[in-house]
């Protein structure tokens, strides 16, 4: 769960790093000022993966939705079959994961740790930026062509518990609002995970109800307590 969602947390805001050069410094800035202007936000996101080992390539779309209020955070995403059915669907909220299994009309219900999501440095909404200082390796890339649009950043971990999670991250920067517009992991294992964030919304106004755990009714639920 948390090596999934590695790189969609990181849009919340920027990971605190060594002393920069000057590009990687300006980047930061930028995105740490749009970061903490943000109320709350909502944005489509792509996902896929790209298992090279098994020559496997699995895609899913999702929306996210995060907020300040509370510091809630709402992850929504599906992937289909090649019918174009429903294959598989996951919500988090701040306390539960919940998996659904269509095809045997089944939800798993996984209660999360207490407060997970601020274990996790990436997520600026809820965790501390001092937490990530010396944590990561990172350094701005310049394209050989000029890019308009985006500005890019390697993350490489520094210590064995983070290398566990991933080996690489390229994080693309847009230009036009000073977030994360894609974010690319490699694993330890050499799987690729992409994650593209798509029709950005800054602070619309996301309601609190939004934020409900779902409705189970009509499913058969497995409870799952959290991992110790």
């Amino acid at each position: 769960m948390r090596s999934s969602l590695l790189a969609i947390l990181l849009l919340a805001g920027p990971i605190a790093a060594q002393q920069p050069d000057a590009e990687l410094a300006a980047v930061l800035r930028d995105w740490y000022r749009a970061a903490e202007s943000l109320k709350d936000l909502a944005c489509a996101v792509e996902h896929q993966t790209l298992d090279k080992a098994l020559g496997a390539l699995t895609t899913s779309k999702g929306l996210v939705l995060l907020t300040r209020d509370g510091n809630r955070v709402r992850l929504n995403f599906e992937s289909k079959s090649i019918d174009g059915s429903v294959a598989q669907r996951h919500i988090a909220t701040e306390t539960h994961l919940y998996e659904y299994l269509p095809a045997a009309k089944t939800v798993r219900v996984h209660a999360l740790p207490t407060q997970y999501f601020k274990s996790i440095p990436f997520f600026a909404f809820v965790a501390d930026k001092k937490l990530a200082q010396g944590r990561y390796e990172m350094k701005s890339e310049t394209p050989q062509a000029p890019d308009k649009y985006y500005r890019y950043l390697i993350v490489r971990p520094r210590n064995a518990v983070d290398r566990a999670e991933f080996s690489e991250a390229r994080i693309s920067i847009a230009r036009s609002n000073n977030l994360p517009a894609q974010i690319w992991v490699l694993l330890p294992n050499r799987t690729e995970v992409t994650w593209d964030f798509k029709t950005v919304q800054i602070n619309p106004g996301v309601p609190a109800n939004f934020f409900r755990d779902p409705d189970v009714k009509g499913w058969r639920v497995e409870r799952i307590p959290a991992a110790k």
